[in-house]
C-alpha cells in the first residue's frame, strides 16, 4: 500500500534547512571578517615593533659607545679602589737591626729604618735587659715599625721554656711575634711543633716565625746529622716535612747568591721555583731572606744591582715577604765587608739601594698582593753568551711554558715573567710581573717585547711610578736595567 508524504513535515524541514544554511554562511563570513581584521591588527603590530625594534638598536648602541667609555674609566678605577682601600701591605724586614742606649739616638736609627720603606726588624740579638727592650720597643713604636724577637727563653734552643716577657708580646702591638729558629734541622721538627703549640697558648695572634735552609745545604746538615754516615736529607724532603709536621703560618727561607768568585748560584732559580710551587700548593705565603752582606771567603759585596736583581726575581715568583741580611755589619763577616749601615752605624751604598727597591715595591704593593702568583715564565735568547744566569735556566725543572694572555715574548737577554691571577676583579683578572734576570751591572739595558692579548693599553709601575700606555697590537715594549723590575695590568679597552 503506498504510503502518502506529510505535506506539513515537508515544509518544516525546508525552513529548518535554509536557516541552517543562513546560519553557516554568517559564521562563516564572520570567522572571514575576523581574520582579516587580526592579519591588519598583526601586521600594525609587526611595523610598530619593527619601528621599536630600530629605535631599541639604535638606543643599544649609542648606549654602548657611551659603556666604552665607562669601562675604560672603570678598569682604571677598579685598581684605583685596591690602592685606597686595601689594607695589605707588603712585609719588608731585615735582621741585626741597630740599637744604642741613647733614647734620642734610638730613634734616630728607627727614622731611617722607617725611611728606608721597611715595617720590621728582626732583633737577632735580644736586649741584655728590660731597660734596652723598652728602650728598642718605644723607638719602633714611634716609628711605625714592628719587632721580630729573637727571645733565648722562647726558642727551639731554649733548655725550658719561659714566656715571663710574654706579657710586652701580649700587650705591645709592636711586637710583631717571635724568631724562633733560624735554618733549623730535620730533627728540630718535632720539637718546633711542640713549642709552637706553647707559643700559641701563651701568646696567641703573635707571629711563629721559622726560617729555613736554602738547597746548597748539605743533605746531612738538612736531616740533622755532623756525618753523612749518621743520616741525609733531600732538600724537597726537608721542606716537606717541614711543611707537614710543624704546620707554618708562611713558608720562609734564606737564599744567599753571590760567591766570592763570581757570578750567581746555578741552583738559586730551581730553589725559588720549587718553594714558590710548595707555597702555592699549601696556600701559604712566600718569605724570602736575601743576601745584603758580603762573607770574606765565601760571600762577595753585592751591590745595588744585586739587590734590586734578588728583589726583582723574587717578586716575579710571588714572594709576599723581604728581609735583608743584614741591616747591620757583624765584625765575623769581615772588615771589607757592610751591610746597610757599617760597623760605625754609617749609612752604606746599600742603604740608598734598599731604600729606592723598598720605595718601589710600597708603589704597587696593595695591588701587588691583591693578586695570586699562578707560575713564572723564564726566557733566554739562544744567542745570548752562556753565564751562570744562563745555567740556572737551563738547570730549571717545573716552570710553566705558557700562560692564556700572553701571545708571544722575546729580549735581548734573560728575563722572567711572573704571571698573576685576581678572578674576584671584574676587569683586571691578569697582571705581570716583568724582570730583567740580567745582575751584572756592567751588562747593556735588555730590551724586551711581549704581545698581550685583548688588550690596548697597559697600566704599569716602573721605579716608583704608575703609568698608562697605549699598546699597537698588543705589544708592550720595555727596556730595563740589570735587576729592574716592572709590574703590569693589561687594559682590555
Amino acid at each position: 500500500m503506498k504510503i502518502k508524504k506529510n505535506s506539513k513535515h515537508s515544509s518544516i524541514r525546508k525552513k529548518q534547512t535554509k536557516r541552517k544554511s543562513r546560519f553557516l554562511f554568517l559564521l562563516s563570513s564572520f570567522i572571514l571578517i575576523f581574520a582579516i581584521g587580526l592579519f591588519i591588527f598583526n601586521l600594525k603590530k609587526n611595523k610598530s615593533s619593527s619601528i621599536d625594534n630600530t629605535i631599541k638598536t639604535i638606543s643599544k648602541s649609542s648606549e654602548k659607545v657611551k659603556n666604552t667609555a665607562e669601562i675604560k674609566e672603570d678598569e682604571i678605577n677598579e685598581i684605583s679602589k685596591i690602592e685606597s682601600t686595601s689594607l695589605k701591605s707588603f712585609f719588608i724586614s731585615a735582621w741585626y737591626g741597630p740599637l744604642s742606649q741613647d733614647p734620642v739616638q734610638n730613634n734616630i736609627y728607627f727614622q731611617a729604618i722607617r725611611n728606608a720603606g721597611f715595617n720590621n726588624i728582626i732583633m737577632d740579638t735580644y736586649p741584655t735587659s728590660s731597660t734596652n727592650l723598652n728602650l728598642e720597643l718605644t723607638a719602633a713604636q714611634n716609628n711605625n715599625i714592628s719587632l721580630m724577637l729573637h727571645d733565648p727563653n722562647i726558642s727551639l734552643t731554649a733548655s725550658s721554656l719561659s714566656f715571663s716577657q710574654s706579657d710586652y708580646y701580649k700587650t705591645v702591638d709592636t711586637t710583631y711575634g717571635n724568631l724562633i729558629s733560624d735554618e733549623p734541622n730535620y730533627k728540630n721538627f718535632k720539637d718546633l711543633a711542640k713549642i709552637k703549640d706553647q707559643y700559641l697558648q701563651n701568646v696567641p695572634n703573635k707571629f711563629f716565625y721559622v726560617n729555613l735552609y736554602p738547597n746548597y745545604a748539605a743533605e746531612n746538615i738538612l736531616y740533622g746529622a755532623q756525618d753523612p754516615k749518621e743520616g741525609t736529607m733531600k732538600y724537597e724532603d726537608y721542606v716537606r716535612s717541614f711543611i707537614k709536621i710543624v704546620k707554618p703560618s708562611v713558608l720562609s727561607y734564606d737564599y744567599y747568591p753571590f760567591p766570592s768568585n763570581g757570578g750567581v748560584n746555578t741552583g738559586y732559580l730551581q730553589n725559588i721555583q720549587f718553594m714558590a710551587t710548595e707555597a702555592k700548593m699549601k696556600n701559604l705565603p712566600l718569605w724570602i731572606t736575601i743576601q745584603a752582606i758580603g762573607n770574606e771567603g765565601s760571600l762577595r759585596q753585592p751591590n745595588t744591582e744585586d739587590i734590586r736583581w734578588q728583589i726583582f726575581s723574587s717578586l716575579a715568583y710571588g714572594v709576599q715577604g723581604i728581609s735583608y741580611f743584614s741591616y747591620g755589619s757583624p765584625q765575623a763577616f769581615g772588615a771589607s765587608m757592610y751591610g746597610l749601615i757599617d760597623s760605625k752605624r754609617n749609612q752604606t751604598p746599600l742603604y740608598s739601594a734598599a731604600k729606592n727597591v723598598n720605595t718601589e715595591i710600597r708603589s704597587f704593593e696593595k695591588v701587588f698582593l691583591n693578586y695570586k702568583w699562578e707560575g713564572t715564565l723564564v726566557y733566554s735568547p739562544k744567542t745570548q753568551t752562556a753565564n751562570t744566569i744562563t745555567e740556572n735556566i737551563a738547570q730549571l725543572k717545573g716552570q710553566i711554558k705558557s700562560t692564556p694572555r700572553i701571545k708571544s715574548y722575546s729580549s735581548d737577554r734573560s728575563i722572567l715573567i711572573g704571571t698573576f691571577k685576581n678572578d674576584d676583579n671584574k676587569y683586571n683578572k691578569d697582571a705581570f710581573m716583568i724582570t730583567n734576570f740580567e745582575e751584572d751591572n756592567l751588562s747593556p739595558a735588555n730590551n724586551l717585547s711581549i704581545t698581550l692579548k685583548n688588550a690596548k693599553r697597559a697600566l704599569i709601575y716602573i721605579s716608583g711610578e704608575k703609568k698608562i700606555i697605549d699598546l699597537k697590537e698588543g705589544k708592550l715594549n720595555l727596556t730595563l736595567e740589570a735587576g729592574q723590575g716592572v709590574y703590569a695590568v693589561p687594559l682590555t679597552y
